[in-house]
């Protein structure tokens, strides 16, 4: 009769275990599922609820939510995607996107200034490549750099006085998306700069530098120097570059089609 007695508290003990151990399976379960949802609702809300991306090109990212993208010229006309103070034009442009900011400038009554994005790839100089062999897409991000330092009347990088580019690596405390490296820097413009007959306002810059394979891309932040910190200008394109997706295809002609915008997470 004790025996019988210990063979059944013995099974009740085993179901218990069972049961605690699946409650608990099912307690982290739960908590995993609020942890990505409340990872969904950080990005969704500062990101616009579509990807933009440009086919035959393998990229496609979120820009942040207020920005609005700026159209590109039609065929045979004047590209004016790029504002005056960048007087030369970025080499592989392939998307623009401009928004109106919060500034805090003390002693000013002004309380809004203007914001660009632009992405620039090394995809075009692939296709150029296929018609003039003497194109080195390889070459994209030191003639950026040329570019930008034209622009900004800052002087070229050198071995012994580079410009101060800074490993970054996305996500951070989350596995949701695949981990991300690339590079950034923050060059600030030394002088004011007239925009579009607005006022003279100081200009920082983002350069964010990422390679895959061959494939390379900078994603250049234009923003006045006064916009709100409350905004979280560094923090909104960290989450850009986050879920940002780029492959490392090399595009053809004969695949090449117009850059969209599409829909998807």
């Amino acid at each position: 009769m004790l025996s019988r007695l210990t063979r059944f508290l013995s099974g009740l003990l085993a179901a218990s275990i069972v049961c605690g151990c699946g409650s608990q399976a099912y307690e982290e379960r739960l908590e995993q599922s609020r942890k990505y949802f409340e990872y969904r609702q950080g990005v969704d809300a500062v990101l616009q609820p579509r990807w933009w991306q440009a086919d035959g090109f393998g990229l496609q990212f979120r820009p942040p939510a207020d920005f609005v993208e700026i159209p590109g010229p039609a065929e045979g006309e004047p590209d004016h995607r790029q504002p005056g103070f960048l007087p030369r034009p970025l080499r592989g442009l392939i998307g623009a996107w401009e928004a109106t900011v919060d500034v805090d400038i003390e002693g000013s009554d002004v309380a809004e200034q203007r914001a660009w994005i632009f992405l620039c790839t090394n995809h075009e100089a692939f296709l150029r490549k296929e018609d003039d062999p003497l194109v080195e897409p390889e070459k994209f991000t030191d003639q950026m750099i040329g570019d930008i330092g034209f622009c900004l009347r800052y002087a070229a990088p050198t071995a012994e006085e580079p410009w101060p580019f800074v490993e970054e690596r996305t996500p951070a405390g989350t596995r949701y998306v695949p981990v991300k490296d690339y590079i950034v820097t923050n060059p600030t413009l030394d002088d004011r700069v007239n925009i579009d007959g607005s006022g003279e306002v100081n200009m920082s810059f983002m350069l964010n530098q990422y390679t895959v394979d061959s494939i390379q891309m900078m994603l250049i932040v234009a923003y006045p120097t006064a916009i709100d910190t409350r905004y979280g200008i560094e923090n909104r394109i960290r989450t850009v570059m986050e879920t940002l997706r780029m492959t490392n295809e090399i595009p053809s002609k004969k695949k090449m089609k117009v850059p969209t915008s599409g829909g998807g997470f």
